[in-house]
Protein backbone atom coordinates (compact mmCIF):
# COMPACT_ATOMS: atom_id res chain seq x y z
CA UNK A 1 0.00 0.00 0.00
CA UNK A 2 2.72 2.40 0.75
CA UNK A 3 4.45 2.30 -2.67
CA UNK A 4 1.84 2.87 -4.30
CA UNK A 5 0.37 5.93 -2.04
CA UNK A 6 3.96 6.98 -2.95
CA UNK A 7 3.33 6.23 -6.71
CA UNK A 8 -0.31 8.51 -6.06
CA UNK A 9 1.43 11.29 -4.44
CA UNK A 10 4.46 11.72 -7.08
CA UNK A 11 2.81 10.90 -10.21
CA UNK A 12 0.58 13.68 -11.61
CA UNK A 13 -1.13 10.83 -14.13
CA UNK A 14 -2.05 8.24 -11.38
CA UNK A 15 -3.29 10.82 -9.12
CA UNK A 16 -5.59 12.50 -11.66
CA UNK A 17 -7.14 9.08 -12.58
CA UNK A 18 -7.55 8.03 -8.91
CA UNK A 19 -8.84 11.16 -7.83
CA UNK A 20 -11.30 11.59 -11.43
CA UNK A 21 -12.93 8.03 -10.29
CA UNK A 22 -12.63 8.89 -6.50
CA UNK A 23 -14.84 12.45 -7.25
CA UNK A 24 -17.30 10.45 -9.42
CA UNK A 25 -18.04 7.73 -7.36
CA UNK A 26 -17.94 9.27 -3.83
CA UNK A 27 -21.02 11.46 -3.98
CA UNK A 28 -23.15 8.66 -5.15
CA UNK A 29 -25.79 7.64 -2.35
CA UNK A 30 -24.68 4.32 -0.83
CA UNK A 31 -27.70 2.42 0.57
CA UNK A 32 -29.81 -0.98 1.38
CA UNK A 33 -32.68 -1.47 -1.30
CA UNK A 34 -35.62 -3.73 -1.74
CA UNK A 35 -36.38 -6.75 -4.07
CA UNK A 36 -37.81 -3.97 -6.71
CA UNK A 37 -34.82 -1.45 -6.38
CA UNK A 38 -36.28 0.58 -4.32
CA UNK A 39 -34.11 2.32 -1.35
CA UNK A 40 -35.07 1.71 1.87
CA UNK A 41 -33.66 5.06 3.52
CA UNK A 42 -35.23 4.06 7.22
CA UNK A 43 -32.85 1.09 7.07
CA UNK A 44 -30.59 1.05 10.00
CA UNK A 45 -27.57 -0.06 7.40
CA UNK A 46 -28.39 2.96 4.88
CA UNK A 47 -28.23 5.61 7.55
CA UNK A 48 -24.92 4.39 8.71
CA UNK A 49 -23.68 3.74 5.09
CA UNK A 50 -25.03 7.56 4.61
CA UNK A 51 -23.68 9.13 8.17
CA UNK A 52 -19.71 9.07 7.62
CA UNK A 53 -18.22 9.25 10.99
CA UNK A 54 -17.67 12.27 13.68
CA UNK A 55 -14.87 13.61 11.77
CA UNK A 56 -15.40 12.47 8.07
CA UNK A 57 -18.89 12.96 5.98
CA UNK A 58 -19.55 10.18 3.80
CA UNK A 59 -19.17 11.66 0.97
CA UNK A 60 -15.05 12.12 2.59
CA UNK A 61 -15.31 8.30 3.56
CA UNK A 62 -16.38 6.96 0.13
CA UNK A 63 -13.73 9.09 -1.32
CA UNK A 64 -11.09 7.49 1.14
CA UNK A 65 -12.87 3.89 -0.18
CA UNK A 66 -12.57 4.63 -3.69
CA UNK A 67 -8.56 5.37 -3.38
CA UNK A 68 -7.89 2.69 -0.85
CA UNK A 69 -9.54 0.06 -3.33
CA UNK A 70 -7.48 1.23 -6.13
CA UNK A 71 -4.23 1.75 -4.31
CA UNK A 72 -4.67 -1.51 -2.72
CA UNK A 73 -7.29 -3.77 -3.66
CA UNK A 74 -8.76 -3.62 -0.45
CA UNK A 75 -10.88 -1.11 1.84
CA UNK A 76 -11.75 -1.83 5.68
CA UNK A 77 -14.06 -0.09 7.22
CA UNK A 78 -14.84 -0.38 10.58
CA UNK A 79 -18.04 -0.01 12.41
CA UNK A 80 -17.90 1.80 15.56
CA UNK A 81 -20.81 1.46 17.68
CA UNK A 82 -22.32 3.43 20.26
CA UNK A 83 -23.17 3.23 24.05
CA UNK A 84 -25.84 0.51 23.48
CA UNK A 85 -23.92 -1.69 21.11
CA UNK A 86 -25.72 -0.02 18.26
CA UNK A 87 -23.28 0.88 14.77
CA UNK A 88 -22.67 4.44 14.79
CA UNK A 89 -20.00 5.22 12.70
CA UNK A 90 -18.59 4.11 9.67
CA UNK A 91 -14.51 4.72 10.11
CA UNK A 92 -11.88 3.73 7.21
CA UNK A 93 -8.48 2.16 8.52
CA UNK A 94 -5.20 2.12 6.64
CA UNK A 95 -5.55 -1.53 4.24
CA UNK A 96 -1.79 -2.52 5.20
CA UNK A 97 -2.52 -1.51 8.77
CA UNK A 98 -5.54 -4.24 9.20
CA UNK A 99 -3.94 -7.79 9.66
CA UNK A 100 -6.57 -10.90 9.35
CA UNK A 101 -6.69 -13.12 11.81
CA UNK A 102 -8.33 -16.54 10.26
CA UNK A 103 -9.96 -19.09 12.31
CA UNK A 104 -7.86 -21.71 13.80
CA UNK A 105 -11.10 -24.17 14.15
CA UNK A 106 -10.37 -27.41 13.18
CA UNK A 107 -13.76 -27.80 11.18
CA UNK A 108 -13.15 -24.69 9.23
CA UNK A 109 -9.39 -26.15 7.63
CA UNK A 110 -9.74 -26.52 4.02
CA UNK A 111 -13.00 -22.89 3.95
CA UNK A 112 -10.68 -20.02 5.13
CA UNK A 113 -13.35 -17.92 7.76
CA UNK A 114 -11.59 -14.94 9.53
CA UNK A 115 -11.84 -14.79 13.40
CA UNK A 116 -11.58 -10.98 14.03
CA UNK A 117 -9.11 -8.35 12.12
CA UNK A 118 -6.19 -6.85 14.26
CA UNK A 119 -6.08 -2.87 13.39
CA UNK A 120 -2.18 -1.56 13.82
CA UNK A 121 -2.03 1.73 15.33
CA UNK A 122 -0.97 4.37 12.62
CA UNK A 123 2.71 6.17 13.20
CA UNK A 124 1.07 9.43 13.21
CA UNK A 125 -0.68 8.30 16.46
CA UNK A 126 2.06 7.93 18.80
CA UNK A 127 -0.35 6.46 21.85
CA UNK A 128 -2.55 3.92 19.77
CA UNK A 129 -2.20 0.50 20.44
CA UNK A 130 -3.42 -2.12 18.31
CA UNK A 131 -7.66 -3.05 18.81
CA UNK A 132 -8.80 -6.39 18.17
CA UNK A 133 -11.78 -6.22 16.13
CA UNK A 134 -14.31 -8.74 15.55
CA UNK A 135 -15.57 -9.54 12.42
CA UNK A 136 -19.05 -8.43 13.02
CA UNK A 137 -17.49 -4.97 13.29
CA UNK A 138 -15.27 -4.79 10.13
CA UNK A 139 -16.50 -4.09 6.67
CA UNK A 140 -13.40 -5.89 4.73
CA UNK A 141 -14.04 -5.35 1.66
CA UNK A 142 -11.34 -6.18 -1.50
CA UNK A 143 -10.71 -7.46 -4.63
CA UNK A 144 -10.96 -11.05 -5.73
CA UNK A 145 -6.92 -12.13 -5.28
CA UNK A 146 -6.05 -15.38 -6.88
CA UNK A 147 -2.64 -15.98 -5.04
CA UNK A 148 -4.18 -15.11 -1.27
CA UNK A 149 -7.84 -15.53 0.00
CA UNK A 150 -7.29 -13.40 2.97
CA UNK A 151 -5.88 -9.88 0.85
CA UNK A 152 -7.06 -8.05 -2.29
CA UNK A 153 -5.06 -7.61 -5.08
CA UNK A 154 -4.00 -3.95 -6.08
CA UNK A 155 -5.57 -2.48 -9.76
CA UNK A 156 -2.47 0.15 -9.22
CA UNK A 157 -0.41 -2.93 -9.35
CA UNK A 158 -0.99 -3.23 -12.97
CA UNK A 159 -0.08 0.55 -13.59
CA UNK A 160 3.42 -0.86 -12.31
CA UNK A 161 4.83 -1.31 -15.88
CA UNK A 162 3.49 2.06 -16.63
CA UNK A 163 4.96 4.27 -13.77
CA UNK A 164 8.49 2.12 -13.90
CA UNK A 165 8.51 3.34 -18.57
CA UNK A 166 8.06 7.31 -16.66
CA UNK A 167 10.62 6.42 -14.56
CA UNK A 168 13.30 4.82 -16.97
CA UNK A 169 11.64 8.28 -19.34
CA UNK A 170 12.30 10.59 -16.94
CA UNK A 171 16.20 9.13 -16.12
CA UNK A 172 16.89 8.75 -19.37
CA UNK A 173 16.01 12.96 -20.11
CA UNK A 174 17.67 14.20 -17.26
CA UNK A 175 21.09 12.30 -18.62
CA UNK A 176 20.73 13.27 -22.18
CA UNK A 177 20.81 17.06 -21.47
CA UNK A 178 23.31 16.30 -18.53
CA UNK A 179 25.59 15.18 -20.89
CA UNK A 180 25.52 18.13 -22.99
CA UNK A 181 23.05 17.02 -25.76
CA UNK A 182 20.92 20.62 -26.81
CA UNK A 183 17.41 20.56 -27.97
Amino acid sequence: FVDYASAYRSYVWVRKAIRLTAQNIAPLPVRVVDADNQPLVEHPVSQLLARGNDTMPAANLWDNYVVAMLLSGESPLEIVDDRRGMPLWLWPRRPDLVYVRPSLEPERANYPTVASYIVMPDASTPQGKPIDVPVTNMIFDKFDNPLNVWRGISPASAVRESIMIDIYAQTWAKRFFQKGARP
